[in-house]
């Protein structure tokens, strides 16, 4: 009887200890980061002002976006970007804002992205789409054959450029 009884107390302390051991396995995910030479790390001077005073003579006016394009079918959306500064472009941030044609706003979203765009240079920039139902398309592309869609124009505003040192 009293073996048993040690047997049921042992069993009641440590069955919901295995129980719980086996409910809180965990598997922490592993960063995989590369440092690559083009990343916004040492070197580079974070400009996020328009004031020439401000920034040692840089302003976010010195790089300048262009030719977007996303045609209602695309996963990605691309555009240029132009680096008017005497530096090496590592990288910038940005709003972009989805505007319909009479200027209601759709949607906003930042994004930032490393780059290596040489002084007075123009580099193309690949982003994945906002648009994951595939229902909206840039109004200077075609418009879709096979469905509707509806057209809509972008504005970009500049955050932070990052210029790196010679």
């Amino acid at each position: 009887m009293i073996k048993q009884t040690i047997f049921l107390i042992c069993a009641t302390v440590m069955l919901p200890l295995s129980l719980e051991a086996r409910k809180t396995r965990l598997k922490l995910p592993v960063e995989k980061r590369q440092t690559t030479e083009t990343e916004m790390v040492k070197g580079s001077q974070a400009i996020s002002t328009d004031c020439a005073a401000c920034g040692d003579g840089y302003t976010l006016n010195n790089v300048n976006f262009s030719g977007y394009d996303k045609k209602a079918s695309a996963d990605k959306e691309s555009f240029f970007v132009t680096n008017r500064s005497d530096r090496l472009l590592s990288g910038f941030s940005l709003y972009i804002v989805y505007l319909t044609p009479d200027s209601v706003q759709l949607h906003r979203r930042w994004v930032k992205i490393n780059c290596s765009i040489p002084p007075g240079e123009t580099g193309k920039v690949d982003i994945k789409s906002w648009d994951t139902q595939k229902s909206f398309y840039y109004h200077l592309s075609d418009p879709p054959r096979r469905r509707n869609a509806t057209p809509y124009i972008v504005r970009f505003e500049p955050v932070t450029i990052y210029l790196r040192f010679k």
